[in-house]
């Protein structure tokens, strides 16, 4: 140890207390040396993983052991219940589900004014490549007339030959001849207009 040599107490005082000035200092040095190598060593947790929630259709097709056409049958079934209120039955077969047709059918409440209730039938068919075939008809009422209906969803639709009963049937334009097709098939009624919607892919 080295001998503080002081003449006066004040002198004293003065040196004791720089002294303590430069271990504080160096107190802190050695704390943020320490703060920033902890900082380092100390990995990031990382985030949880978000689980995929499953619709209550994809787990009614899992359930009943339809796996060639859950994934397209889910995809359409999310689309199609987009409303708030649906209800969903769903027809297999029950000996081998996975290599025959099955057929989903809903009834839903359009969020679209002038529809109301809607039924829509989804028909799911395996196919020996592997690929899905599907059909999707859609039958709702509308509440105006047959022609005004026209004007306002199916203006670029292409009349065809029409069926007993003034059905008239219209075809959505196609610009390769692969692309799913459209037709819709309008009925008049004494009180609007019966609408079924078919789509094949």
């Amino acid at each position: 140890m080295v001998p503080i040599q002081c003449s006066s107490l004040g002198e004293i005082i003065v040196k004791v207390t720089k002294i303590t000035a430069y271990i504080g200092m160096a107190l802190t040095l050695v704390a943020c040396a320490a703060n920033a190598q902890l900082k380092k060593k100390t990995p990031k947790s990382p985030a949880p993983a978000s689980r995929a929630v499953v619709s209550p259709v994809a787990k009614e097709l899992q359930k009943q052991r339809i796996r060639a056409c859950s994934k397209r049958g889910s995809q359409l079934a999310d689309a199609i219940t987009t409303a708030s209120r649906y209800g969903v039955v769903i027809d297999s077969n029950p000996k081998n589900p996975n290599h025959h047709s099955a057929t989903m059918v809903f009834s839903r409440q359009s969020n679209q004014p002038g529809m109301g209730t809607q039924l829509a039938s989804v028909t799911l068919a395996p196919t020996r490549s592997g690929r899905c075939d599907t059909t999707v008809d859609l039958v709702y009422l509308w509440g105006q007339s047959c022609q005004q209906i026209i004007q306002s969803r199916y203006a670029n639709y292409k009349q065809r030959t029409g069926l007993p009963g003034n059905v008239l049937v219209l075809q959505a334009p196609q610009q390769k001849p692969d692309q799913p097709m459209h037709q819709a098939y309008l009925m008049p009624l004494p009180k609007g207009c019966l609408v079924l919607e078919h789509n094949r892919s």
